[in-house]
């Protein structure tokens, strides 16, 4: 019994509680306590008198921290009869899960040399009750205009918001010491954590004739409240936009705000019928509301005219639809680059390539087709004039994405060879050509064409072709 005299006159609260629990738990809280001691003392190990020479400890290996710090997640966790607690160390604060279950706090402590986080978990519903955790918080908008606005629809209407750094001060009566004053905080109003009003609905914008022109799926929170009203927020299915809704009470006014979200790395083909809604949720349009399944449905409500649409929605449209189509004829999975970082050139090639796959004539014109390889033995008349059919290939190219999409047919309706412009190249003759008068060209997509058709560079084939 030296050992655990020790360390009752060490830690006598400790050994003192555990005393009263039995032989059993004895051992077993002597065990965690013991463990995340060794830890400790390891941590903090410094060369002893037989380590000559040796100026540092020798390094803390991860594999013998496991037992210490399941000691002392045991220990932490055994005299509480409310809450339950998790702890983590790591570079950067990780992200926080406000869904997971009977979360009531989390503790975060950073330094330069990480991040220390607790997470208090209420051990059944009923916890909040029997063990309360009372508390205030206040908010400073007055250097802060979005504060304030989203203090004021917090107010109104329970809207969750996110208070910047700086604006906020607490006090809490967390368990176990957790709890205090803070300063000059951050802050994070969420939703409510109902699950049971999770929900799907079906949002269609029809035009002033009744036809249907999208009707994505909104994935809707749970349902806030506050002193005038209540409100929700949902997002398209894919993720093609944000959608809340704020309804006050007393004047039966409900408000529409969209919201863009990130399109980035997100498959073409599924968001085209959500932007597609963003496109045409437009005056003088109108939308309904109904269940993702069943035929309820609410009355059509007209979309006012606000005088400011901003074609760029558009714009993203036309190129996401671009890069569906083009997903049809490659076996490659494409992902949506980020928009912002693509070249001007790369979104017209994007455009232009859809519009051949769709099967478009595109009429364009040209100026010259240098280093033309005639046949040996044959030549061209300064005074000849002549149609042209080449081939080029349909290539798509973007961040990390290089396609090559099959055959471009290029007609050039009338042509000449370019007098100034005719060299003997070994046994045949190279030749410039240049518009014969128009310099019209076209342009279709040629999925039938064969290998033999591939440009080669010679004028001869393409001359006997037509």
């Amino acid at each position: 019994m030296d050992y655990l005299e020790g360390l009752a006159a060490q830690y006598p609260g400790v050994i003192d509680h555990y005393l009263h629990g039995g032989r059993e738990r004895l051992a077993a809280s002597v065990a965690s306590l013991s463990s995340a001691l060794r830890l400790a003392q390891r941590a903090a190990r410094r060369p002893t008198a037989s380590e000559e020479g040796v100026t540092e400890p020798a390094a803390l290996q991860p594999g013998e921290t496991l037992e210490g710090l399941a000691g002392l997640y045991d220990l932490l966790n055994r005299d509480d009869p409310h809450y339950r607690y998790e702890f983590a160390v790591t570079a950067t604060p990780p992200p926080l899960d406000q869904a997971e279950d009977l979360l009531v706090a989390v503790v975060q402590e950073g330094s330069p040399d990480g991040c220390v986080t607790v997470k208090v978990f209420a051990r059944f519903r009923e916890a909040v009750v029997e063990r309360p955790v009372p508390g205030s918080i206040s908010f400073d908008p007055s250097s802060d205009e979005d504060l304030a606005r989203d203090l004021d629809l917090f107010e109104r209407y329970g809207r969750p918001f996110d208070a910047p750094s700086g604006t906020v001060s607490t006090e809490m009566d967390l368990p176990s010491g957790l709890g205090g004053r803070l300063e000059g905080a951050s802050a994070t109003i969420g939703p409510p954590a109902d699950s049971s009003s999770d929900e799907q609905l079906r949002l269609a914008v029809l035009d002033p004739d009744g036809n249907v022109l999208a009707e994505p799926i909104l994935d809707m929170q749970p349902i806030f409240r506050g002193s005038h009203g209540v409100g929700r927020y949902g997002e398209e299915h894919h993720g093609a936009f944000g959608l809340e809704l704020l309804t006050d009470l007393t004047t039966g006014h409900t408000s529409i705000t969209m919201k863009a979200l990130p399109l980035t790395g997100r498959r073409p083909e599924q968001l085209l019928e959500g932007l597609r809604f963003a496109t045409e949720f437009r005056h003088p349009n109108r939308f309904r509301i109904r269940p993702a399944y069943g035929p309820r449905a609410s009355p059509l409500t007209d979309i006012p005219d606000q005088g400011n649409y901003d074609s760029q929605t558009d714009a993203v449209y036309d190129f996401v639809e671009a890069l569906a189509l083009i997903q049809q004829h490659t076996p490659d999975q494409l992902l949506l680059p980020d928009v912002a970082a693509t070249t001007g050139e790369q979104q017209h090639g994007v455009l232009r390539a859809a519009r051949l796959l769709r099967g478009e004539t595109i009429r364009g014109t040209w100026n010259q087709l240098s280093a033309v390889h005639l046949h040996p033995g044959l030549t061209v008349e300064p005074a000849e004039r002549f149609a042209l059919r080449t081939f080029q290939r349909l290539a798509v190219k973007l961040p990390e994405v290089d396609l090559d999409l099959g055959l471009v047919q290029i007609d050039l309706p009338i042509a000449r060879a370019d007098p100034d412009a005719v060299h003997e190249h070994d046994d045949h003759l190279d030749i410039r050509l240049v518009p014969a008068g128009s310099n019209v060209a076209l342009f279709r997509y040629r999925a039938d064409a064969d290998s033999t058709e591939e440009p080669d560079e010679d004028a001869s084939k393409d001359r006997d072709r037509t």
